[in-house]
């Protein structure tokens, strides 16, 4: 089978080769650039899940077909210049740096929230176009997370920007990204990888906690790190992170938002029931508190740590250690909320 009168773009016309595997066509109908890319029967199913992905920092695959040994890729011609050739000419500022991380970020996010890894955040896979939107693009190693996987089967990665576990030592995840956007971070404004030279200001401490060697001492998503970028890990609480930090309401997946939503309004309604049935007296009103307070609230806040509250004490503990510890504090006020239920009568 001809896989090139398979895919919708068959009647194109190369204009350009960059190598044997990568291609620059046109369009012969519209006019249009594209990218064409051939590759083994692997990169079909991460490019097929990519197609369903419109974003306005991430490459558009348009197109994606297999046979069973090679697959060939449409991807979309992104016109600009690479993060690697800008670095080369100058230094970026803090504040330029920030907007393309964050931009890198927001694409990021899309990926991620369809469990998506890209494995490659590098300056010569992101490009910055004519109109100063950030373009993340080459998905060749991206894969999908697989929680059961012990470690990744496949060493890929760009010397110095590829995180530990990316070598066989654990499995890749949103931290593997997260590890790659604190040497990107550092690299547009230092011109070196963090082990060479470290940036000194305000964002040192952002570089530093992405790129842990533990996957579990960065952040846990890119939520988070996009916080810490912008200077809302202060010790202030403003009503607005209370609100948007509400566990499963700042989820990316929506069923998860909808979900969180539906029990939410249930313990609202629980407690709206309770107070009004049980609460006759002072006695009652303080049992009726302490349901709320110990088999509702603390559970939440401890189970998800609410607004990072972990990170804010012992902060010698490591990360997995407070964590355990949290969730066994969360289960115990849990069953003496539930204990205090049969009081209530």
């Amino acid at each position: 089978m001809d896989m090139n009168k398979q895919y919708a773009f068959w009647n194109s016309k190369e204009i350009y080769s960059y190598n044997e595997h990568t291609k620059l066509i046109i369009d012969q109908n519209t006019k249009k650039l594209y990218i064409k890319k051939t590759m083994g029967s692997e990169g079909y199913e991460i490019h097929r899940k990519i197609c369903g992905i419109h974003h306005k920092n991430i490459a558009e695959i348009y197109d994606c077909v297999t046979d069973g040994r090679q697959c060939i890729v449409i991807e979309q011609f992104v016109s600009g210049e690479t993060l690697e050739t800008l670095c080369e000419r100058q230094l970026f500022t803090e504040e330029k740096a920030v907007d393309v991380i964050l931009q890198i970020c927001s694409g990021l996010e899309q990926l991620h929230s369809r469990n998506i890894i890209h494995r490659d955040v590098t300056p010569s896979n992101i490009v910055l176009t004519d109109d100063g939107t950030i373009k993340l693009i080459d998905f060749d190693i991206s894969r999908t997370a697989k929680s059961h996987v012990r470690r990744d089967t496949h060493i890929l990665g760009t010397q110095g920007f590829a995180a530990p576990e990316q070598f066989g030592f654990k499995q890749s995840g949103v931290q593997t990204d997260i590890y790659a956007l604190g040497v990107l971070l550092n690299y547009l404004l230092t011109g070196e990888f963090p082990s060479v030279k470290m940036h000194q200001g305000r964002l040192s401490a952002v570089i530093s906690k992405c790129t842990e060697i533990d996957p579990e001492n960065r952040f846990d998503n890119i939520g988070k790190l996009k916080e810490s970028i912008l200077g809302n890990k202060s010790g202030k609480i403003t009503l607005e992170k209370i609100v948007l930090g509400i566990p499963g309401l700042n989820a990316q997946r929506k069923v998860t938002r909808v979900i969180a939503v539906i029990l939410y309004i249930a313990a609202l309604l629980f407690n709206i029931g309770m107070y009004q049935t049980y609460a006759v007296n002072a006695e009652k009103v303080v049992c009726c508190m302490g349901v709320s307070l110990f088999g509702i609230i603390l559970p939440i806040v401890f189970y998800s740590n609410y607004l990072d509250f972990q990170s804010r004490i012992l902060k010698n503990t490591r990360k997995k250690v407070k964590r355990m510890l949290f969730r066994i504090i969360a289960t115990l006020s849990l069953c003496f909320g539930f204990y205090l239920i049969p009081l209530l009568p």
